[in-house]
């Protein structure tokens, strides 16, 4: 009885539009979890890449901070790196899919 007033009413048209979306959203997720994301921080010193599913690449750190001996500069650069890359992640999965944000205005 009540699958019958649901689909009486349309509401099967909600359904199968939520499983296109549905679908679109799992293609545009598989093509952002196969792009690249580089940052680079201190003049080249560190250069980070991610993937869209916040995947760590590469890391690839300059023969002369390696050789400066600086541990806590080479520290602070590489989370530099990682949080900049992830910051692009961020903004290439917004353009994609949109802010989460937008939907405080629903509630």
């Amino acid at each position: 009885m009540i699958l019958y007033e649901f689909q009486r009413h349309g509401y099967g048209k909600i359904n199968a539009t939520g499983t296109e979306n549905a679908g679109r959203n799992a293609a545009k997720k598989n093509e952002l979890d196969k792009k690249t994301f580089e940052f680079s921080v201190g003049g080249g010193a560190v250069t980070l890449m991610l993937n869209g599913a916040y995947e760590v690449i590469s890391i690839k750190i300059s023969d002369e901070l390696m050789k400066s001996g600086d541990v806590e500069m080479l520290q602070d650069l590489v989370l530099s790196a990682f949080n900049g890359a992830v910051k692009q992640v961020k903004a290439a999965s917004e353009s994609s899919f949109g802010s989460l944000d937008n939907l405080k205005n629903f509630f």
